[in-house]
């Protein structure tokens, strides 16, 4: 089955990419999907009204 595929940009994907790299588990963005994990790390979102 093939797996779900998400558009990003190259620059998105390499700031998870790094965050991966660096073990972080969390990474802090507007920009990203808030709730979504990739590649391990987890997304929040600092400004919204309501931490995941």
């Amino acid at each position: 089955m093939p797996r779900p595929t998400t558009h990003r940009s190259s620059f998105d994907a390499i700031i998870v990419a790094t965050a991966q790299t660096a073990g972080c588990a969390l990474l802090l963005s507007e920009d990203l999907n808030a709730g979504q994990t990739m590649a391990g790390v987890r997304i929040l979102n600092p400004f919204a009204n309501s931490p995941l």
